[in-house]
Formats: C-alpha cells, sequence, structure tokens
C-alpha cells in the first residue's frame, strides 16, 4: 500500500451560459454550480488511492443551452500519486 497523497486538479471553464461542473475521483464527489454566466477557476484536492497505480478522474461539464437542453462534456484524466 502506497502512504496517502493528494492531488491537484485545476480545472478551468468559461462559458456564456449558466453550468454546472461535477468531478468524480477515487472517494470523492465534488459539484460547483453557478447560477449566472462566466467562468471558474477552482483547485480541487483528492485523496490519494490506497493502492499504487493511477486513478482517474472524471470531469463532467453540463452547460445549459438557449433550447434547454444540456451539453455533456466528459475528459478522463489519468494522474500518479504524489
Amino acid at each position: 500500500m502506497s502512504p496517502l497523497g493528494r492531488y491537484t486538479l485545476e480545472v478551468s471553464y468559461r462559458s456564456s451560459h449558466s453550468w454546472t461542473l461535477i468531478v468524480s475521483g477515487t472517494d470523492e464527489l465534488l459539484v460547483f454550480r453557478t447560477l449566472n454566466p462566466g467562468a471558474l477557476r477552482k483547485e480541487i484536492y483528492l485523496t490519494a488511492p490506497k493502492v499504487p497505480g493511477i486513478a482517474t478522474i472524471s470531469v463532467h461539464l453540463l452547460a445549459k443551452q438557449h433550447v434547454g437542453l444540456d451539453r455533456l462534456f466528459t475528459f478522463k484524466l489519468d494522474v500518479l500519486p504524489n
């Protein structure tokens, strides 16, 4: 087992619509919402997995469109323990 460490995930996104950002990691689910159009720049700290290896973090961004539909963007990020 590896010692516990921390990941740093920095997400930057700018949109002309309101949107929801969902970040899911090994043991955590973090949700950030903005009701107004604008930008988010946020550092997210996740606990390292207890088993050595690569952890995959999925970032889902749902941007409200004028027609009322959501667009889903998924980013797969592979990170190594510190």
